[in-house]
């Protein structure tokens, strides 16, 4: 009996720890539309810049992968990214890091299409990774 409220005790705060770590190691992710860009936000708790291994842009049409930001180091602080529709910088600003220089063959920049959607992953650096996708399109008209 009592090795069975051990094994209960033991089982909800092995839950409770692995719900807590998920909860809290995930990244945020919003999407602001502003027109012909979106910012995709990643703020910890609404303001501070959070930790980033990996970034992704989709083509939620075809799966293709358009453009993977990684970090030149462990990792890039970002408070927020900025995609517009055309050309976009394969380094974007970011809040502390860098991410890659374009490796051999890639170009510098990717393009994005007004009449497409797309889904962006960002991805925490964590043990196991955790990872948070949202889907955009562009507005057609600037606002």
């Amino acid at each position: 009996m009592v090795a069975l409220s051990m094994l209960s005790i033991l089982t909800v705060l092995v839950g409770g720890w692995a719900v807590g770590y998920w909860w809290w190691m995930r990244p945020a992710v919003s999407i602001e539309h502003e027109g012909t860009r979106v910012v995709v936000h990643t703020e910890l708790l609404g303001e501070y810049p959070s930790e980033v291994a990996r970034v992704e842009v989709i083509d939620a049409n075809s799966a293709r992968t358009l453009w993977t930001g990684l970090p030149e180091g462990d990792e890039v602080q970002i408070h927020s990214l900025t995609l517009r529709a055309g050309m976009n910088d394969s380094r974007p600003d970011v809040f502390w890091g860098r991410f890659r220089a374009p490796a051999a063959g890639e170009t510098p920049t990717f393009r994005l299409e007004p009449s497409t959607a797309y889904i962006v992953k960002v991805c925490a650096p964590a043990i196991i990774p955790l990872c948070q996708s949202k889907s955009f399109a562009f507005d057609r008209t600037p606002s």
